[in-house]
């Protein structure tokens, strides 16, 4: 019998190489297929501007040509948000939801508008130092934090201006009461991006299929700082009934 599907979505400025911890033990379990947004890991960067809906129909396409009906998803920051979108617009082909670091309203517009045309202007080096700061607390090992500074930097700017221009228009909010698969919630307490209580407010906006777990001294990342916690526990979820 074939292993289930894994669809694995990263962050906005990493390639699916962020989730290089993790492979190994779920892929024991799952056929994970990794994907990349537009201008990440090596994938083309077509015009903008970027439309989630976009994104979400994109990747079921995608899904479609591999002969993927069903399938559980895991996904990071704005990886999660295209996990939301796909549990409210793909609810039939979900079987377990994983959303980390990640809410449904990324507002005010304007941060995010402002690190576009920085990017655009100077490349993805322009807010790396920044950028770094809010995915790593003072406790991560530095060469991590460098290791993911690498990876940052790889970026296509156009991409990921885009992308970061979709995050500055978002807002799922009105729509979170329609996701039905069974889903875990995963924040870090060290992440100024999504707070803990970000993490609460998303799963309570989810009901009673959604949990939340906190993670201690992570920022982020949380899966390359705690690769073995997250591993365990998404692979829990992702194996419940």
């Amino acid at each position: 019998m074939p292993k289930p599907v894994l669809v694995l979505s990263n962050s906005l400025g990493t390639p699916s190489a962020m989730w290089e911890a993790q492979l190994p033990t779920w892929s024991e379990h799952f056929n994970v297929i990794t994907t990349e947004h537009p201008g990440h890991g090596g994938a083309d960067a077509p015009p903008g501007p970027y439309e989630l809906d976009e994104l979400g129909e994109r990747l079921l396409v995608q899904l479609d040509a591999r002969g993927v009906e069903r399938f559980a998803f895991a996904g990071l920051s704005l990886g999660g948000v295209l996990g939301q979108w796909l549990g409210v617009h793909a609810a039939d082909r979900l079987d377990h939801l994983v959303l980390l670091a990640t809410k449904p309203y990324f507002g005010p517009p304007q941060p995010w508008l402002d690190r576009a045309a920085k990017v655009r202007a100077g490349g993805p080096e322009a807010v790396a130092d920044m950028v770094m700061g809010r995915w790593f607390p003072p406790s991560a090992s530095p060469e991590l934090v460098a290791h993911y500074r690498e990876l940052f930097v790889t970026s296509d700017r156009e991409g990921y201006a885009n992308c970061a221009e979709l995050l500055a228009t978002l807002d799922l909010r009105p729509e979170l009461s329609k996701i039905t698969a069974p889903t875990l919630v995963l924040v870090a307490g060290s992440d100024p991006a999504v707070t803990p209580e970000e993490g609460r407010e998303l799963a309570d906006a989810i009901g009673d299929n959604a949990r939340l777990v906190v993670l201690p001294d992570a920022g982020h990342m949380p899966q390359a700082q705690w690769p073995r916690a997250v591993s365990g526990l998404v692979l829990d979820h992702l194996l419940a009934g």
